[in-house]
């Protein structure tokens, strides 16, 4: 084999192990009573690893945003990070970035996001609004929505997490425990529902991997289709309660990718023979 063939081999094998970083898109929760963020099996429930919270008992929104590459959270009783929406590192937990912005105290602080072009829209949930933000400058602010067809009630668990599409949590205003996940434009330049699924649970979080639906309802995490809120799996989370959902696809994907180009760098140069 000579040195040419050898780089040639090297180059295809890293050609074909850069789309299956998609496959490492994870499922994440904030887990008050823990003070951690997890990492979850949805088909079984096990915690596979976790990164500390930023705040002691956070209970607010958490989504995937930019690709998957960070984590986005913010906390509605969060002493560290009040008023602030937090880039996390899926892989450690430390803050990236922040950003500082205004919301009236009913939010208790669903998230979801999306990107467009060069910026990405913020979608934060509270009770009975819906407010939309546009990043790198969340101050600009569009206009609030407060319910779908004047009957569903945001409360907050939003999904998303930059795959194209936005869910969200409702309860009926005109019937008592009467509930539904309504999936929304996220850009929200229209306020029409584009479709409303009832619900027969409470939901405290939720999150869109591009394929399915995931809510955490109590001490339960469901996996649902996201064209109809049927249930697929429902599975126990151990140490219970997830307050908040996202799904975002960590780093390590890519350490596979370097060390392919190790050897490609090692045989660049040829051989040399010598009598």
């Amino acid at each position: 084999m000579t040195w040419r063939q050898r780089i040639t081999i090297s180059v295809g094998l890293l050609a074909c192990a850069s789309p299956g970083s998609q496959a490492h898109a994870a499922l994440f929760g904030v887990q008050p009573y823990t003070d951690r963020i997890v990492e979850i099996d949805p088909a079984t429930g096990t915690i596979t690893r976790s990164i500390p919270s930023p705040d002691p008992y956070p209970k607010g929104g958490l989504s995937g945003i930019d690709h998957g590459r960070w984590l986005l959270y913010q906390s509605a009783t969060g002493n560290n990070t009040s008023g602030n929406l937090c880039w996390l590192d899926p892989l450690t937990g430390e803050i990236a970035q922040s950003a500082s912005y205004y919301l009236p105290d009913t939010f208790p602080g669903g998230l979801t996001a999306q990107n467009y072009g060069d910026h990405q829209i913020i979608t934060l949930g509270g009770k009975g609004e819906l407010a939309f933000w546009h990043h790198p400058n969340p101050l600009a602010q569009v206009p609030t929505l407060s319910s779908f067809e004047e009957r569903w009630i945001v409360r907050g668990a939003l999904g998303g997490d930059g795959f194209g599409r936005a869910f969200a949590f409702c309860v009926d205003d005109w019937e008592s425990n009467s509930y539904a996940i309504v999936e929304f434009d996220p850009s929200g330049e229209s306020f029409e529902p584009i479709h409303i699924m009832p619900f027969s649970r409470l939901v405290g979080g939720l999150a869109f991997d591009g394929q399915f639906l995931y809510a955490a309802s109590y001490d339960d995490l469901l996996t649902l289709d996201p064209e109809t809120s049927e249930i697929l799996n429902t599975v126990s989370v151990p140490d219970g309660f997830l307050s908040a959902l996202a799904v975002a696809v960590p780093e390590p994907g890519s350490l596979g990718v370097l060390l392919l180009l190790l050897p490609a760098t090692v045989v660049r140069r040829p051989r040399v023979w010598r009598n």
